[in-house]
């Protein structure tokens, strides 16, 4: 875990903890205020809670292929009512080269509030060389967010 300083993750904040009245609380080794940590709320201190999950290194045998599709499974159709979260994004980006440098950012919603059959998709992703395409996932929403996992097809690219 880290927590996000501006746009920079840096160390978690919470220094120290407590069940006390049936809540978990957490001590802020920066500026010593005490904060419950609740999963029903989408804030750490004052920032919104910034998810970033990275993927490891797609691999098959040394060989190029190529990124036909890619799905990733998540809990739609949490938005909110109103405001920031009330058509969640998530972003995608990738790196071919071990994380140095990104692509572009792709922008997909996961659900307003009852969308549950809304997919997060992305198609023709390019190809890269064996052990070299990493994904990365940020969500900004202060929503609910379950991943399960994520789907990827592709091919080998020919001789």
């Amino acid at each position: 875990r880290s927590s996000r300083e501006g746009n920079t993750f840096t160390r978690w904040r919470p220094n120290c903890f407590v069940n006390f009245a049936g809540k978990n609380l957490v001590g802020d080794y920066i500026n010593g205020k005490i904060y419950e940590i609740d999963p029903a709320t989408f804030v750490e201190g004052e920032e919104y809670i910034q998810r970033l999950i990275q993927g490891t290194a797609l691999w098959k045998d040394g060989h190029r292929f190529v990124n036909d599709y890619l799905r990733l499974d998540i809990d739609a159709g949490e938005g909110l009512a109103v405001g920031q979260g009330e058509d969640p994004q998530v972003m995608m980006r990738f790196s071919d080269d071990g994380a140095k440098s990104w692509s572009n950012e792709l922008w997909r919603s996961f659900g307003k509030i009852g969308e549950t059959n809304k997919q997060v998709v992305y198609r023709q992703l390019g190809q890269t060389q064996s052990g070299q395409r990493i994904y990365e996932w940020v969500i900004n929403d202060p929503v609910k967010v379950a991943i399960h996992g994520a789907y990827w097809d592709g091919r080998l690219c020919r001789a």
